[in-house]
């Protein structure tokens, strides 16, 4: 047989792998006479030795299993732990959100209506209520402001002729903003 069918046994038998005794016999003899499969095997089992030495100084600094456990713990800890500040971040923005939420609630909220006494006859004279008018008002303020002959009549003002074009009015304003009555100034 040539060296090239006794390889791949000859490197099976120096790294300690499955031979069959018979054939481990046969490439052992003809390694003993033949220079190459020699060299071959020999250099096989020198490397085969180095892998097995190198096994043993990896195995040596490896941590002990302990210490795998600890490091796993740790990790562990740290995750339930930013977890954990991940919620009571989430609580506190919910209760900023709550806060914000009643602050507007009650900033937004209507003021309670007071019924305010009914003002002396004399202050509501010469009014003239506007044809829209949908409930009675409650509470409101007087605007004076100037308007054009068109826009009184609008609002059921009697206008003369005479009449400049741009008057003055004072306007009834419910607490609304919406004019409840219009009178002119004289």
């Amino acid at each position: 047989m040539s060296c090239e069918q006794w390889e791949e046994t000859l490197m099976d038998l120096a790294r300690g792998g499955l031979v069959d005794p018979r054939r481990a016999e046969e490439a052992t003899a003809h390694a003993a006479g033949c220079e190459s499969c020699a060299a071959l095997l020999a250099r096989e089992r020198r490397l085969g030795a180095e892998l097995r030495s190198l096994g043993r100084l990896v195995r040596s600094m490896e941590a002990p299993p302990h210490a795998e456990q600890a490091v796993m713990d740790g990790f562990h800890n740290h995750h339930s732990r930013r977890r954990e500040a991940a919620a009571a971040r989430w609580l506190v923005v919910a209760a900023m959100l709550a806060l914000l939420v009643s602050a507007a609630l009650v900033l937004l909220r209507p003021a309670p209506k007071h019924r305010a006494a009914t003002p002396p006859v004399e202050d509501f004279r010469g009014f003239v209520a506007v044809p829209y008018r949908v409930a009675p008002m409650e509470r409101g303020y007087v605007v004076r402001v100037q308007m054009s002959r068109n826009a009184l009549v609008s609002l059921g003002m009697p206008v003369s002729a005479g009449q400049p074009e741009v008057v003055q009015a004072d306007l009834l304003l419910a607490e609304d903003g919406l004019a409840q009555a219009v009178r002119l100034v004289r």
